[in-house]
């Protein structure tokens, strides 16, 4: 119950059903690039954290929308009741980013560690210190070259 599309500048990822887990999980990186331009690799990057973590959602979730018949305030939906997280795994999480961001690297993906215990995976969403990585499109693609 995800899907993404990238128009051009506009990108769009969207996680139904997922009773605002994506929200609570990824919603810092969305706020810090709202307005701002990511490389592919990096919106790429963002959808496979946010399918990923739609993935690890067990059992169903059950809402529930009320309505005033008589009211002019907007329907309000609640999560009710709903699945559970199975435990997050890194090394199951870079099983599902690599074909993800492949086709942007220039080198071989073979050559690039995709999980190093106890849970390393690659990103180029952030830099070591946590810090989120904008840079202009010319930059991004000298890194890839290599």
């Amino acid at each position: 119950m995800t899907l993404s599309i990238r128009m051009g500048e506009v990108g769009i990822i969207v996680a139904l059903e997922d009773g605002g887990l994506t929200s609570d999980s990824y919603g810092r990186y969305v706020n810090a690039v709202a307005g701002k331009k990511l490389h592919p690799i990096q919106f790429d990057e963002l959808y496979a954290k946010v399918l990923y973590q739609v993935s690890r959602v067990e059992g169903g979730v059950t809402y529930i929308t009320s309505k005033h018949e008589f009211d002019s305030q907007p329907a309000q939906t609640l999560v009710m009741a709903g699945g559970y997280l199975r435990e997050s795994s890194q090394e199951e999480y870079s099983q599902l980013l690599r074909p993800m961001v492949s086709d942007w690297l220039h080198s071989e993906p073979d050559h690039i560690e995709w999980f190093v215990p106890p849970n390393l995976v690659p990103t180029w969403m952030t830099d070591k210190a946590g810090d989120l990585l904008l840079r202009p499109l010319s930059e991004w693609e000298s890194s890839f070259a290599a």
